[in-house]
């Protein structure tokens, strides 16, 4: 009997989970619709989407369609940075929004891994802000609008 309370615990427990996460996804969404601007998504929220997904690091890009480029804003203490990425396959990055599929990738140091994807496919170790702790997995996912961004 005791094995069966568990089991429904535990079901519950994840139900729960699962409704939390959704709530939390709602309310990151809500304030994504509400942006002035596409600097308020990519400054102002990356750190609420970044506990959304329990990420070590984010970035979120934009596209520059004028230079055919990605690009990501984001704060160093009081200075407004930003990073460009050709929408081209070498990146992993650019390869997602060149080809506008979701890629992921268990291993991002592991070339034959990223070169199953695509030949031209490279990771960027200069791009990795915590040389210490090496991001071996990456996950590249597409949002349009044609609205707000």
């Amino acid at each position: 009997m005791s094995l069966l309370k568990t089991s429904k615990e535990t079901r519950l427990e994840k139900l729960q989970n699962k409704l939390e996460f959704y709530e939390k996804l709602k309310h990151v969404t809500n304030k994504i619709n509400s942006a002035k601007n596409v600097d308020e998504i990519l400054i102002d929220l990356n750190k609420d989407i970044q506990r959304l997904f329990n990420a070590d690091r984010l970035t979120i890009y934009a596209v520059d369609t004028l230079h055919n480029e990605l690009y990501s804003r984001y704060m160093i203490g009081a200075e407004l940075n930003e990073s460009r990425l050709p929408i081209y396959p070498s990146s992993l990055s650019g390869y997602s929004a060149y080809t506008l599929d979701t890629i992921n990738i268990n291993d991002v140091y592991n070339e034959m891994e990223l070169k199953e994807i695509n030949v031209e496919l490279n990771f960027d170790k200069s791009r990795d802000e915590r040389p210490d702790t090496e991001p071996d997995k990456f996950l590249s996912l597409l949002c349009a609008s044609t609205t707000s961004c």
